[in-house]
């Protein structure tokens, strides 16, 4: 963000050294949490739309002409950053413009003037003005970028019916530089969504192999399976969503329409299978509600709050049904042997303890972390004297993990049960729980090998376990995965994420 705002900054001084800005920069300044403070001054002058019969559309040109003449390309030249001020052209939004520009910028720069100019003026007139000014080869050369996918996408929703405009614009320059056709440039666009998608893709194909080469088999001990238990399970898979989606709606305030976040936890679980620790569904629930109209300080803090909660509602169920269990059964192929368990917390006591001592780190905790934590600390005493709202995160928070193992349960009956609710809860709990910590991207794998252990451990036999987990793995992530990847794919182009 700090690189964003201070590129913006120094390049409204650039254009303000050339007579060419419409602001004027009036201080850029860090703030806590990563944020960067940007003062400038309101823009000058009219907006180009409102003062076409008063601005000769050879104004506009001959403004960029002066910016090209300095190797500086605008990069977003729609009407709305386009003012006339006493007759001068001036310019606003920096935040693609750059300093030393290269030809593919400015050509690109003068496709976008053609096109918004022909929409304000008309393309003979917009043609003309740009020939006179850069010259029939150089408004030919960037006319092979008047394409819906070279001409960028704030440009094209600037105008109306784009596509029309862009056709008649090149039409015009074809008229009036005699060119028999004009060469489209080929331009590959990737926007960051598609290349997020493409990452989680690849991750999800890696992670699916293990899963896919155990099909086969699953499927020939799936014929003995009875389908009104696996329905039952595919349901209460389906109201875990509901459940996190109550959560983190009453964590936000209610701000943000409820079935619309019930929707995107469904492509909430295709982000977080695809990433390590699941790190990419609180990516997405943060993105989401930032879109929902949410700031970004209190959409972190909602999903922090609803993730705060659901650590310690699960610590409680696991508490809870561990008592109801009993403490006489062998869960030594459940848990790591002692000497693991030394392991790990020596090396947790040595992280701790480097921490402490390296003057850099204990800054850090103390001027990141700590703040962060009292955050939490302060909005989970607020909750305290909300009931209403205390009452329904908590109820989602333990919807979504008694839900997870209701499935469990589900799918062991439907290979002909021989385990309780509450032995399945435990080992969904405990499971779980140790899975988080494996590397692989949603725990594939570790998940998997967790709750058959867990299982054996109170005695379920590897014939009944291997594909109860199997089944509970497809009706819980591998189904709502792909349903997820196509909801993100909508979420992404109605813009909500």
């Amino acid at each position: 963000m700090r690189r964003a705002v201070e590129h913006r900054a120094l390049m409204a001084i650039a254009f303000g050294d050339l007579g060419m800005a419409n602001t004027t920069v009036i201080a850029v300044s860090p703030l806590d949490r990563g944020w960067t403070l940007y003062a400038h001054r309101p823009a000058r002058g009219i907006g180009i739309s409102e003062c076409t019969k008063t601005t000769p559309t050879a104004h506009v040109w001959e403004a960029l002409r002066t910016l090209h003449d300095q190797q500086i390309s605008h990069g977003d030249l729609c009407s709305a950053e386009i003012t006339v001020d006493n007759g001068a052209v001036l310019f606003g939004g920096f935040g693609e413009a750059e300093y030393g520009a290269t030809d593919a910028q400015l050509q690109s720069d003068l496709a976008q003037l053609l096109v918004t100019t022909s929409a304000l003026y008309d393309a003979e007139a917009a043609v003309t003005a740009a020939i006179d000014t850069f010259g029939k080869q150089a408004i030919l050369a960037a006319s092979r970028r008047l394409t819906k996918s070279a001409v960028p996408k704030r440009i094209r929703e600037s105008i109306t019916d784009p596509n029309a405009v862009i056709a008649s614009t090149r039409a015009e320059v074809m008229r009036q530089t005699g060119a028999d056709q004009i060469k489209a440039e080929t331009i590959t666009r990737f926007s960051r969504g598609q290349l997020i998608q493409l990452v989680l893709i690849g991750a999800l194909v890696y992670v699916a192999y293990p899963f896919i080469s155990t099909v086969p088999t699953f499927f020939s001990q799936l014929r003995t399976a009875n389908w009104w238990w696996a329905l039952l399970g595919l349901a209460v898979s389906a109201l875990t969503y509901v459940g996190a989606a109550a959560a983190l709606w009453a964590c936000a305030d209610g701000l943000v329409g409820f079935w619309k976040l019930s929707i995107m936890q469904v492509a909430n679980t295709f982000a977080a299978t695809t990433t390590p620790a699941g790190v990419g569904g609180l990516a997405l629930s943060t993105r989401f509600l930032q879109k929902g109209g949410l700031t970004a300080v209190r959409a972190t803090a909602a999903v922090a709050l609803q993730q705060s909660v659901q650590v310690i509602v699960h610590l409680v169920l696991l508490i809870l049904f561990s008592a109801l269990a009993g403490t006489s059964t062998d869960l030594s192929h459940f848990v790591p042997n002692a000497t693991v368990l030394y392991l790990i917390a020596g090396v947790a006591l040595g992280i701790v303890g480097t921490f402490l001592f390296v003057p850099k780190l204990r800054r850090w905790l103390a001027t990141a972390v700590r703040p962060k934590l009292r955050e939490v600390t302060n909005d989970l005493i607020a909750l305290a004297r909300e009931p209403k709202r205390l009452a329904l995160i908590v109820l989602g928070c333990a919807g979504t993990t008694l839900g997870a193992a209701l499935a469990l349960w589900a799918s062991i009956e439907a290979f002909g049960g021989g385990t309780t609710f509450v032995t399945v809860t435990v080992v969904t709990m405990v499971g779980g729980t140790l899975a988080s910590a494996a590397p692989t991207p949603g725990g594939v794998g570790a998940v998997e090998a967790a709750l058959i252990g867990g299982l054996a451990a109170f005695g379920v036999p590897a014939a009944l376990g291997v594909p109860s987990v199997l089944l509970y793995r497809l009706l819980t992530c591998w189904l709502p995965v792909f349903a997820g990847w196509q909801v993100m794919h909508w979420l992404t182009r109605h813009e909500m994420i």
